[in-house]
């Protein structure tokens, strides 16, 4: 899937001209050009792919309870999972006739069929409807697997043929219709930003779109992570007319892949990038880090075997081949004069390891961001890393999990341990905390991402009849022992990670959506998940959790988890302020008599109002600027509601360390000294984090 415009990842190329210039040797030491290419539509810029993200979760969510109590399946709504596709059939999704439950299916991997031409023509993809399926004899496949587990989680019945009541391990709304979206996976990694674009639309274009809820279990780091970035706005856009996205926050929680820092004037950050040495050595190795900053932003590597490159600038490009590594820079593409981004590439010169500790100088005034966003080490233990001062613990939701406008779902755990054919899996942690792996905010600006989170570990799903064995990118890693581990009877897999989180949430969303619901369908909405979910400690709102965990009951009986007698408003700053620009963002919740309380809160500081916040549906996420610049300093503000003290918000102060020192002088590169979760060495631990590192594009 080459696209035909300028518009493409050079990198790739740029091993091109490596191989040129040291005699053709380099030709296979990047992915195949169409990996990096990232858009064959020339009015989205180039990003790296967009990678998948990976009973009792649907207990612990409530979701059993709801349904027994109301007796709610989601019939009425439906489910539109945007992703690798969905084996088809598969017993989840027949029913009791052997009819398919797909309604429509979009296959973006095949050509218009003339089926319908309205449709196809606005598409330009295979567009099938669900009878049309029962009769196709070759009916499009999902060989990947990860559209299916997710499609399961959302609305699975886990019935055979014959049978009318959901199994035990059925999604959260069994009854639910499902739109099929079949993205194509570009060079098996992940999805263009234009492809879950025209996917997500799709999922609105046919049936009832007031009573559909899409499903984007997928993301990557590429990009500004603001809610500024293309895909970001197209989605923002999508839910601005009425439609309700759900997104997965992405896996990368504990994980240091990015570096950060503000630099009041201009000064050189050196950031350390530890690389292990792949395993085992081949041409085919690389690191490709993602640079964002401001006009004038350069960037320069060096390698632990002496090799430089750069400086390199928005416009400019250049590599380097040293005894035992390559280094590209490419600042060609998505520049402009505002700001722009800059590709690393370190890879390996003649098959040779390449791996120890490099150091990026990144010269720039203002705020930059570097974020590790893919690479193909191998089995490794561990993956690349950043360490030194330079480290941005948090604030790695993925994109578009950073869209304002989609509810952004992290992971909880709601077991830790399951019986397999074969053995018994576990996996760190306790049961209603929050997941290591699950991505923290707030998203850069303190935006509150996550919203909330769900159960997604050791999850139930289907397993796809039309898994490709060998093919390393699937849900199993291309590993059979993988598959065997975690395979649960013929047509299940345990699965753990976001991208299960999304779908039992939409799940839910659509049992309100359905039929027997007394709320209103514009009632149904993304707010009320965030008021109803239930908090997993005492803030209103943390980087991890968001607003909490979901609960299905009170969201479909739309009522704060806790109600208490008259009003009450609890708020919590997402982020200390910045004395260098005195705007916070405020996030939390408003009741009166548990009830949502929507008005205006006024926020006083000893005595003096210093700016209000708006409360809608119960909810509070909005920045106000308040009179704090001292360092360290902190002060507690009063939220009044008709001139009465209702709560109080501590909001403290901060100051950029990176912003007001000199950087130190180039030098030699970091340790290692640094701890995650183990990568793909561990054969039998692979599968918890197959879901993908938001080392991009996941999937």
């Amino acid at each position: 899937m080459r696209p035909s415009g300028a518009l493409a990842l050079l990198i790739a190329m740029a091993v091109v001209a490596a191989a040129n210039a040291f005699g053709g040797e380099a030709a296979a030491q990047m992915p195949d050009p169409a990996v990096v290419v990232t858009s064959s539509d020339t009015s989205m810029p180039p990003r790296w792919p967009r990678r998948p993200l990976a009973g009792t979760a649907m207990e612990a969510a409530g979701v059993l309870r709801i349904r027994d109590r109301a007796g709610l399946d989601g019939t009425g709504a439906t489910v539109c999972i945007v992703d690798s596709g969905v084996d088809i059939g598969h017993r989840d999704f027949r029913d009791a006739e052997g009819r398919t439950r797909v309604s429509w299916l979009f296959d973006f991997t095949d050509m218009p069929r003339g089926n319908h031409p309205e449709l196809e023509a606005r598409f330009g993809a295979a567009i099938h409807r669900g009878d049309e399926l029962d009769a196709d004899l070759y009916p499009p496949r999902d060989y990947n697997g990860h559209g299916t587990a997710v499609a399961s989680i959302a609305v699975g019945d886990d019935a055979a043929t014959g049978e009318t009541a959901p199994g035990p391990n059925a999604g959260a709304a069994p009854g639910a219709a499902l739109i099929v979206v079949k993205l194509p996976m570009i060079g098996g990694i992940g999805f263009e930003d234009a492809s879950i674009i025209a996917g997500v639309t799709a999922c609105f274009a046919v049936g009832d779109p007031s009573r559909t809820v899409a499903v984007v279990s997928l993301g990557g780091h590429d990009g500004r992570h603001d809610g500024t970035e293309p895909l970001d706005v197209a989605l923002d856009a999508l839910a601005a007319t009425g439609a309700r996205i759900v997104v997965s926050a992405g896996n990368d929680g504990d994980l240091p892949i990015h570096a950060s820092a503000t630099l009041g004037r201009r000064a050189t950050a050196p950031l350390s990038l530890f690389v292990p040495a792949p395993e085992p050595p081949a041409q085919d190795r690389y690191v490709t880090v993602s640079i964002t900053g401001e006009a004038g932003t350069r960037v320069t590597v060096h390698a632990p075997d002496g090799t430089s490159v750069g400086p390199v600038t928005f416009g400019e490009r250049a590599e380097e081949r040293g005894h035992d590594s390559l280094l590209v820079i490419d600042g060609s593409v998505a520049a402009s004069a505002r700001a722009g981004r800059i590709y690393a590439l370190i890879g390996s010169a003649y098959g040779r390891p390449f791996g120890g500790d490099y150091r990026i100088e990144v010269e720039a005034r203002g705020r930059f961001d570097a974020w590790i966003v893919d690479d193909s080490l191998g089995a490794v233990v561990l993956g690349p890393r950043f360490t030194g001062a330079f480290l941005a613990p948090g604030g790695n939701v993925t994109i578009p999990g950073t869209a304002r406008g989609v509810i952004t779902v992290g992971a909880s755990i709601g077991r830790t341990m399951l019986s397999t054919d074969v053995s018994v899996i576990s996996i760190d942690g306790e049961v209603n905390e929050v997941a290591t792996y699950s991505a923290t905010g707030p998203a850069p600006g303190a935006a509150p991402k996550p919203d909330l989170v769900a159960p997604a570990a050791l999850v139930l799903a289907a397993l796809t009849s039309n898994l490709s064995g060998d093919d390393t990118n699937n849900i199993v890693g291309g590993s059979a022992q993988i598959l065997m581990r975690y395979r649960v009877g013929l047509d299940r897999i345990a699965v753990t990670g976001t991208s299960f989180a999304a779908p039992l949430v939409a799940g839910v969303v659509a049992l309100g959506l359905g039929a027997g619901t007394e709320a209103a369908i514009d009632e149904v909405d993304l707010d009320r998940l965030r008021f109803t979910s239930r908090p997993l400690g005492d803030a209103p709102w943390e980087g991890s959790a968001g607003f909490g965990v979901i609960d299905a009951v009170a969201f479909i009986e739309g009522r704060a988890v806790a109600p208490e007698d008259g009003f009450r408003v609890d708020l919590r700053a997402t982020a200390p302020i910045d004395s260098g620009s005195p705007r916070l963002f405020l996030a939390g919740r408003a009741t009166h008599e548990g009830a949502p309380f929507d008005g205006v809160i006024e926020l006083f500081l000893e005595g003096e109002q210093v700016g209000s916040v708006a409360s809608s549906e119960g909810l509070v996420a909005g920045p106000i600027t308040a009179p704090i610049t001292a360092p360290g300093e902190s002060v507690t503000l009063e939220a009044r509601i008709d001139g009465e003290t209702r709560g109080t918000v501590v909001v403290r102060a901060r100051i950029d360390e990176a912003r007001e020192r000199t950087p130190p002088a180039a030098g030699g590169g970091g340790g290692c000294a640094t701890s995650g979760p183990p990568r793909a060495l561990p054969l039998w631990l692979f599968a918890v984090w197959f879901a993908g590192r938001s080392i991009r594009r996941r999937h």
